[in-house]
């Protein structure tokens, strides 16, 4: 379950961890740039850095996306996200996670003018 891959993921930092050989994460190659992308993300964007902005010892990125990848099956015609064709996870803390679905989905109508 993803679930358990996202809290396995965050238990450990990239710096001491090769993540990918560690949870033998299948990786994608990119068109544009030369990092690759996880191959069963939903959606990818390539990016190269446009700005840098250091804060103390973080430093905020700011990409210019080159170019997106995204699963077909994860879009509507109209394209907009197919809830029922995903399952994100969201972690909210501690040991708590979200996941979305489709039976948490409401949809409004639309106003009419």
């Amino acid at each position: 379950q993803d679930v358990e891959l996202v809290a396995k993921l965050g238990t450990v930092s990239g710096r001491d961890v090769d993540k990918v050989a560690a949870f033998a994460l299948e990786l994608a190659e990119s068109e544009v740039i030369t990092a690759p992308f996880l191959a069963n993300a939903y959606v990818a964007a390539e990016c190269k850095v446009s700005e840098r902005h250091s804060f103390g010892d973080q430093t905020l990125f700011v990409g210019e996306i080159l170019r997106v990848a995204a699963r077909d099956a994860v879009f509507a015609p109209d394209g907009t996200l197919r809830v029922e064709a995903m399952a994100p996870v969201l972690y909210l803390g501690a040991n708590r996670y979200l996941t979305v679905d489709a039976k948490t989905l409401v949809t409004l109508p639309v106003a009419e003018d």
